[in-house]
């Protein structure tokens, strides 16, 4: 294969992930117009692990077995990710603009930084410090009382428990001894996190008084568009691009995706865009990037062999 053929690989597979993993949260957005937002990310969650659990059994990911010790981090990973970090931004959703929910989200690399710094004290440079405190004030410029971006405090809670959430289960997943093989690990976390998401809405309540008369056409399409786009071929894009292109590279989907999901709330579902949302949306990014980068090169200094990084399907 020629190098030009490779780089028209890679930039493929990173436009699929820039677009399909931006668009998942508008995809929410409309799945939770009409449905339980628990129970359809359950639904969403376990059909794509029964699909990856398939082709991973095609490929002959099973043979090795499993561990007590990688079924019970995958569990952990799957709540994690999936039930807190995907359930409550289902829940967040409904309160407050798809576009300011994915860059809320994006914080999750400095919620990361911050978890390695007071956890297992992990030293951080000055650049990564700066990236934090650019980062965090950008938080505090969406979300202050009379800032002109005018959000649901619920919501945004519901939002800034999501990204710690997802953070805390990528820390999980660092740290833990998950499967050696990518989609049997992917499809372990997402039923777990289905089986979580499944039972919170039941014993929340979601079902009372819903109708299924009453979930619309386009909702449907969303949830179906999630499984097959969000959940299955931008994580296989991923999947491939970890351990075939530059991770600082790769990692520049942190902060293309809010982009990209601001965009279609505005242009779509007519979400208002301020001045305020733009400058605050700007800083945090402005401070992932710099943790993103900072990370990216420590990863590639420190490691000798590429493995796919786990537990990362996307929103």
């Amino acid at each position: 294969m020629s190098k030009r053929a490779s780089g028209w690989r890679v930039w493929s597979a990173l436009l699929i992930v820039y677009i399909l993993w931006g668009s998942t949260y508008f995809g929410i957005r409309v799945m939770v117009e009409t449905m339980p937002p628990l129970l359809a990310a359950g639904l969403r969650f376990g059909a794509a692990a029964l699909v990856l659990s398939l082709i991973a059994a095609l490929r002959g990911e099973w043979r090795t077995g499993l561990s007590k010790g990688q079924i019970l981090s995958c569990a952990l990973v799957g709540v994690a990710l999936f039930a807190g970090g995907n359930g409550l931004l289902a829940l967040s959703e409904q309160r407050i603009p798809s576009g300011v929910a994915s860059l809320v989200i994006a914080c999750s690399p400095l919620l990361v930084a911050l978890m390695g710094l007071v956890a297992f004290r992990t030293p951080i440079g000055l650049w990564q410090g700066a990236g934090m405190a650019l980062g965090f004030g950008g938080l505090f410029i969406l979300g202050r009382p009379g800032g002109g971006a005018h959000l649901d405090p619920i919501g945004l809670l519901e939002v800034l428990c999501a990204a710690t959430c997802w953070s805390l289960g990528s820390v999980i997943a660092s740290r833990s001894p998950l499967p050696g093989t990518p989609l049997a690990a992917a499809s372990l976390q997402q039923a777990f996190g289905a089986l979580s998401l499944l039972l919170l809405g039941l014993t929340s309540g979601e079902l009372n008084g819903f109708q299924s008369g009453h979930v619309s056409g386009r909702s449907l399409l969303a949830v179906a568009y999630l499984i097959t786009f969000g959940s299955l071929v931008a994580f296989t894009a991923y999947s491939w691009l970890v351990t075939t292109a530059p991770l600082s590279l790769v990692f520049t989907y942190v902060y293309v995706n809010p982009v990209v999901a601001v965009a279609l709330g505005a242009l779509f579902i007519g979400e208002r865009v301020t001045s305020t949302i733009l400058i605050g949306g700007a800083v945090i990014l402005a401070g992932v990037a710099i943790i993103v980068s900072g990370q990216a090169l420590a990863h590639r200094r420190t490691e000798p062999a590429r493995t796919p990084v786990e537990a990362n399907s996307g929103p």
